[in-house]
């Protein structure tokens, strides 16, 4: 009966609930103004009579500062800075509330340089913290975090949408007031927040210094992680950046551009929910390899769809592309408990980055070629990432370096 209880005490702990609100948040509020820049990319283009390449491009400067996240994550395990995220909803609401109005794409690109530092600051500390409030069922909590950003992608296209349809392109920056009122209310969170309870071995981890086994025991897990993210980058900047552009293309409206970025990242809640489960039953390898095969599979069939039989392939498009991110995360999270921030930012940063590159490649690509023989091209590099599965790393074990004295 006591351990029935304790399990019971766990599960409410005031840590738990406060710092799984907190970030829940926190990523809401990022990603719903980050999700703003795909459906505002084809008034972008026509407003400045921009080269896709140069929409990559644009891309490739905001999703480039996530090379930023290994140094900000291995900071944070050395310096308490997470005190500081708080401020990353008001300033990424100001730069992606700003686009329609910044006069030509130089500044364009500054302007998504300084929203890409302020979203990749969160992504690079935010999962590492909210990893370490529950060892047990670190995939599904893990998959809470990003269905909350997902939420904010399901919402940010809708929003921003209604706004540009209607012409009311003056209206836009107001956003950025709602980006404010969402850092007071994490700000006043996190000053509610238990924090001595909140960072395990938070010494170990502030002390610990990675000897060349530990390094070596990181390439070892990140070699398939880097192939599976080279050879998948292509379709996914194809999924996000470039279906949009490509429905518009077609004839459809700009709002069935903005509900298909909207149903990509909705469909992506269940995608998110669907791989954290799977990892916690049947760990990295076949969940990833589901999610690579069904997410090839599903986009080819995508570009030939048109109408609501698109939008409901769009869905299963994202639902397959999702489960990967919570499994990958999960799995490197439990292979490195001391150096969470780390290998945290170096996966995300890696994989943002890589995409964002992808997407100039694509870009040049669509720019000679038809859209769908790109796509297809695409797809078919995509269904190369299988290739990397077997040579995940579960479960690694990550031998500590004793401290001077230990014996």
């Amino acid at each position: 009966m006591q351990n029935e209880n304790t399990g019971i005490k766990s599960k409410i702990s005031p840590v738990v609930l406060l710092r799984t609100i907190y970030h829940s948040l926190a990523h809401f509020s990022n990603d719903l103004f980050l999700a703003f820049f795909a459906p505002t990319l084809p008034v972008l283009i026509e407003q400045m009579h921009l080269l896709k390449v140069q929409a990559g491009i644009l891309n490739l400067g905001m999703e480039l500062m996530a090379l930023t996240m290994p140094l900000v994550g291995h900071l944070a395990d050395k310096k308490d800075i997470r005190k500081y995220m708080f401020l990353t909803p008001a300033i990424t609401a100001l730069c992606m509330s700003s686009l329609t109005l910044v006069p030509n794409f130089y500044l364009l690109f500054i302007v998504l340089i300084v929203g890409g530092l302020s979203i990749y600051f969160y992504h690079a500390i935010g999962p590492a913290d909210i990893g370490q409030v529950s060892e047990k069922s670190l995939g599904s909590i893990l998959a809470i975090w990003n269905i909350a950003g997902q939420v904010g992608f399901l919402v940010g296209p809708l929003v921003i949408t209604a706004i540009l349809t209607s012409g009311a392109y003056s209206k836009i920056p107001y956003l950025f007031l709602i980006g404010v009122l969402l850092s007071i209310i994490l700000y006043i969170l996190w000053g509610k927040m238990p924090q001595a309870e909140a960072v395990p071995h938070v010494e170990e981890t502030r002390q610990r210094k990675l000897d060349s086994a530990a390094r070596k025991n990181l390439v070892r897990q990140f070699i398939p992680i880097v192939g599976i993210s080279i050879t998948n980058a292509f379709i996914r900047s194809s999924a996000y950046a470039y279906l949009p552009v490509y429905i518009v293309e077609k004839g459809g409206s700009l709002w069935m551009s903005g509900f298909a970025v909207s149903t990509y990242f909705g469909a992506g809640i269940v995608g998110n929910y669907i791989g954290g489960i799977l990892y916690d039953r049947i760990g990295s390898k076949w969940t990833t390899a589901i999610s690579l095969l069904g997410f090839a599979l599903s986009f080819t069939v995508t570009i030939f769809a048109n109408g609501i039989g698109q939008l409901a392939l769009i869905a299963v498009v994202g639902i397959f592309g999702f489960m990967l991110m919570p499994t990958l995360m999960a799995m490197l999270q439990k292979n490195n408990p001391q150096d969470r921030s780390l290998t945290n930012g170096l996966f995300l940063g890696f994989t943002y980055s890589i995409t964002a590159l992808g997407s100039v490649v694509v870009g040049y690509m669509l720019d000679h070629a038809a859209t769908q023989s790109v796509f297809l091209i695409n797809a078919a590099i995509g269904l190369t990432s299988l290739l990397f599965v077997p040579f995940l790393v579960d479960r690694f074990p990550t031998k500590i370096k004793p401290q001077a004295g230990e014996s």
